[in-house]
């Protein structure tokens, strides 16, 4: 398993290019209709970057506990018992809470989809970044202009649990309010954690 990153804009149900004026909001979207959004997100990726090279049915799913990274590509690697011939699958995971927007889910998606071809193409999983992952980015970054495909992510991570320190000011998130502030105290100076309140997007 490696940990991954990657950005789109959602109109009815079609990818459009990337626009922070027209970013759809997945938080509170159905989760069928997110579903069939990353579903039709990566098979217009999939033949616009890789050829159609990827399955088209690839297991794309949600995950509720993922909190720190945008998303995962599991490798699999089976031996056929009639051809002896290694069968190369993957899998992708997405982090519901951490992509939020049509913005991430694009460049979550393409990311992790450079994943998946440098592994079931070309069967090279280690360095996780390395010549042939970027082989497969530069060429998304070609044929999807707009499309940023990095190595790391820095989303912003929407936290709608905050505490700050009664001394240095410092803040802390978390997706619930998890933090005990008669046992946990600030991490940069030990002063005293207040609960700010459950916040909302706006």
């Amino acid at each position: 398993n490696w940990r991954i990153t990657s950005s789109t804009d959602w109109q009815g149900y079609a990818p459009a290019s990337c626009s922070s004026e027209s970013v759809v909001y997945l938080h509170k979207m159905p989760e069928e209709q997110r579903q069939a959004l990353a579903m039709d997100m990566y098979r217009k990726y999939n033949s616009l970057i890789f050829d159609a090279a990827l399955p088209q049915d690839m297991d794309v799913s949600w995950n509720k506990k993922l909190t720190s990274t945008a998303g995962l590509t599991h490798y699999k690697r089976l031996i056929d018992r009639e051809t002896s011939l290694a069968i190369y699958t993957c899998r992708i995971e997405l982090a519901t809470k951490v992509v939020d927007t049509s913005f991430k889910l694009e460049r979550t998606l393409i990311h992790e989809m450079c994943h998946c071809a440098a592994w079931m193409i070309d069967h090279v999983a280690k360095p996780p970044h390395g010549d042939v992952f970027k082989k497969y980015a530069t060429r998304a970054m070609v044929l999807a202009p707009g499309v940023n495909v990095s190595t790391c992510h820095n989303y912003s991570i929407f936290y709608p649990h905050r505490w700050q320190c009664g001394t240095c000011y410092q803040e802390y998130g978390r997706h619930s309010k998890s933090i005990d502030v008669r046992k946990k105290v600030c991490g940069a100076c030990r002063g005293h954690l207040v609960y700010l309140g459950r916040f909302v997007r706006s």
